[in-house]
């Protein structure tokens, strides 16, 4: 279940996986839905990422799950590292158990969760900063250097939209949806 959260707030967070890896408890405030990420792992900055209400109802899950862990995804045996979180191949090694189970779907990594939530705001009408803003993207050119606004309420707003969007496919609103459930059930 763990994986399954992580794997799906990386999609609707837009985020880096060791950005979520390492996050700790006190940087989200559940109540606001915000994620005050202290620094951003490309620009050393903090950043407050707004969480959409589902984003919002897996961490709460998430947060029973990791007990009095301050990380949000504590190392769940002793790693050679010793890191006190999953480490980043924690998450490619469980979506690489979910390729038998998507024999025509293309192989991708946990970066792709990135192109495909950037490919789908782009989809649903998000302007190419704020979609560039969700992913924590510096602007460049004479753009990024004169425009400092934060777009946190335009990232809010697309956030929303792409999770809605995720729901909708999860609940098998659209025909070209793979439910691995289903494909679980029937290898069983």
């Amino acid at each position: 279940m763990q994986n399954e959260i992580t794997i799906k707030l990386l999609l609707v967070l837009c985020c880096r996986k060791m950005e979520l890896c390492a996050a700790q408890w006190d940087e989200f405030d559940l109540d606001a839905a915000i994620w005050h990420m202290r620094d951003d792992v490309k620009t050393g900055k903090g950043l407050d990422v707004p969480l959409p209400p589902c984003a919002v109802e897996w961490l709460r899950e998430l947060k029973r799950l990791s007990g009095a862990s301050p990380y949000i995804l504590p190392a769940r045996k002793m790693q050679h590292r010793g890191l006190p979180h999953i480490c980043e191949g924690t998450i490619g090694t469980a979506m690489g158990k979910l390729k038998p189970h998507m024999p025509d779907v293309e192989a991708f990594t946990v970066h792709d969760l990135r192109r495909t939530a950037r490919t789908q705001l782009a989809a649903l009408g998000v302007d190419v900063i704020t979609a560039e803003r969700c992913l924590n993207h510096k602007i460049k050119g004479v753009h990024g250097t004169y425009d400092r606004h934060d777009y946190f309420d335009e990232r809010k707003d697309a956030l929303i939209k792409w999770a809605d969007l995720m729901r909708e496919l999860e609940q098998g609103g659209n025909d070209k949806v793979v439910n691995l459930k289903d494909k679980k059930r029937k290898a069983a």
